[in-house]
């Protein structure tokens, strides 16, 4: 019978191999926390590269700090600020938390909470905040791999205190298993953007070989959100049996090592159109540079893994960093069902997850058209604009400088576009703790006779795998004013 993929006439294709080596890069505040090579996960280092703001509190001296980040998990207006340490005299001990919070009364930072996590210090870990209980308040999910190379998750819970002051975090869930752990996230009402209803909580999902036929099927459990108990629990166990397992080589495949599982992956995946939209998102995996590309006919996204660990005899999780943005991270669990076809289950990106069919060189080959969408540099504003204090900020790429009253600070700067809008990166001169920050850009232009007025407003916030998510805070207005004279006819 002939496969499906087989009669595609016409597929807009992007060139995967030219994506690395030809983009300007942006410059983005990291810390890159190295770890040794292991022989169950991959076949060089891994390096992740995590937020690092300055910490609010000195650290203690046998704690090594590995990432730092404010966010605000209760929708308040104050930010606690999120440690995440490892251990100086044991470096392989469970990953440390610690939260910062501000006592308004006192006027001070503290150490309002401390735990710790499955994940290995020692080991490549990410860490996301999500709302997975759907009652608007974001939950810490850190995941990451134990000694034995086992995937790990840990999900924490914001606990309101007497008084309404402070701030404790509480494990709502915790596993460590040789499988794949993942939330299944599904698009909520309306209601729930504006704030005017809660929606229900997120179930998590695990895989692991079954005792009792590792070769042939999976236990696949279920674990749902229990308000009586404020624990995810498991509320279900189904065995879920493998496809093809008669064919001798995937049987070969899966009794083999993690590197020719690798080399098996290598190339072009179309995913299916299981929605009917006629969008056919790919990936392409190059095992050798270790990357992997996500894309559309409008836009792709390269990331290179960090960690490629073998969950089980036909998957594996794998943890990659973006090529261009250097902390957008993506985690993800690949299953490889039959010779041709894999499924994955990107966390957070539903557009990306779903079953792919590996795709003939010769199809690509025939279809390929040479375009590039990196996020090349844009001509960004130039000269002085003016805050609504009357502050200063001059422009001159690749440099901006601020003057707050008597202080300047000053940036290195970037302007850029992404997804159709334009993006402002601010990465401070040497000798200041000061993070990186990146805003999404608006400009407007009002023109008169005798001038010109422009406007620009920055809303600092993050960028994601495939969305902007503003911080919410207020945005920084500027204007610039330029005059010109009509009688000479001098107009900008």
């Amino acid at each position: 019978m002939t496969h499906p993929l087989k009669q595609i006439v016409s597929i807009p294709l992007l060139v995967f191999w030219v994506f690395t080596g030809c983009q300007q890069k942006t410059n983005i505040e990291v810390l890159n926390v190295s770890h040794p090579a292991s022989d169950r996960t991959d076949t060089s280092s891994t390096e992740i590269k995590l937020p690092l703001e300055a910490p609010r509190l000195e650290i203690p001296l046998d704690k090594r700090l590995l990432s730092a980040q404010s966010v605000s998990l209760n929708q308040s207006a104050i930010e606690e600020q999120i440690l995440f340490l490892q251990s100086r005299s044991n470096l392989s001990l469970p990953l440390e938390i610690r939260v910062i919070d501000f006592d308004q009364n006192r006027n001070t930072y503290y150490y309002a909470w401390e735990g710790t996590c499955l994940a290995s210090a020692n080991e490549p870990f990410t860490y996301d905040f999500q709302d997975l209980l759907g009652d608007h308040n974001k939950e810490l999910l850190v995941r990451g791999v134990d000694l034995n190379g086992k995937p790990t998750l840990d999900v924490f819970q914001q606990v309101p205190l007497p008084g309404g002051h402070g701030i404790q975090l509480k494990n709502i869930f915790s596993i460590v298993l040789k499988g794949s752990i993942s939330i299944t996230a599904t698009p909520r009402l309306a209601a729930y953007d504006t704030g005017t209803a809660t929606q229900q909580s997120f179930p998590i999902i695990t895989e692991q070989a079954d005792p009792q036929a590792p070769t042939t099927s999976v236990l696949r459990a279920t674990y749902d959100f229990q308000s009586k108990t404020d624990q995810y629990v498991k509320t279900s166990t189904q065995t879920v049996a493998l496809n093809e397992q008669n064919n001798a080589a995937l049987q070969a495949l899966y009794a083999g090592d993690t590197q020719n599982f690798a080399q098996f992956l290598q190339g072009p995946w179309l995913k299916e159109d299981t929605n009917k939209t006629g969008l056919h998102p790919m990936l392409f995996i190059d095992a050798p540079n270790k990357t992997i590309t996500f894309a559309t006919d409008h836009a792709q996204e390269v990331y290179r893994w960090d960690l490629f660990s073998r969950t089980m005899n036909n998957a594996i999780y794998m943890v990659a960093n973006n090529q261009l943005i250097n902390l957008i991270n993506v985690q993800l669990n690949l299953t490889v069902t039959s010779m041709d076809t894999i499924d994955v289950n990107v966390q957070g990106t539903p557009s990306w997850s779903g079953t792919y069919h590996r795709l003939a060189y010769t199809v690509l080959a025939a279809e390929m058209h040479h375009r590039e969408q990196a996020l090349t540099q844009q001509s960004g504003p130039s000269g002085v604009y003016l805050d609504e204090t009357g502050d200063e900020v001059r422009f001159a790429f690749p440099l901006v400088e601020w003057h707050r009253g008597q202080n300047v600070s000053r940036y290195e700067a970037s302007f850029f576009q992404w997804n159709g809008q334009n993006y402002l990166e601010l990465k401070a001169l040497k000798g200041t703790n000061e993070p990186t920050t990146t805003y999404l850009v608006q400009t407007s232009q009002e023109k008169t006779s005798s001038r010109v007025i422009r406007n620009l407003t920055l809303q600092p916030g993050k960028l994601t795998l495939q969305r902007w998510v503003s911080d919410r805070i207020e945005p920084v207005r500027l204007e610039q004013t330029e005059a010109f004279s009509t009688e000479t006819g001098n107009s900008p």
